[in-house]
């Protein structure tokens, strides 16, 4: 993939990706918007899951390895052809 295509690719991501703090309360709403609603759930779902585990691992003072354990989540997010 180019640079170019590259950087087109994550700003699309960027502008259907909203994450924001609900006031007053310790919950991240996490949205992803998306003509494929399977894939606008797993994108969803699986920045959720790598932001709670990585909120643990530094909770428990564990060291921070949830990129790893995220990426394969991630590869499930592509779209399919």
């Amino acid at each position: 993939m180019s640079p170019t295509a590259r950087e087109r690719l994550l700003n699309r991501f960027r502008t259907s990706l909203i994450v924001k703090a609900v006031p007053n309360t310790s919950i991240v709403e996490v949205r992803f918007r998306s003509s494929d609603p399977k894939l606008a759930t797993e994108v969803a779902n699986s920045i959720t899951d790598c932001y709670m585990e990585r909120t643990f691992r530094l909770t428990m003072k564990e060291p921070c390895r949830f990129q790893t354990g995220c990426q394969s989540r991630w590869k499930t997010c592509r779209r399919r052809p």
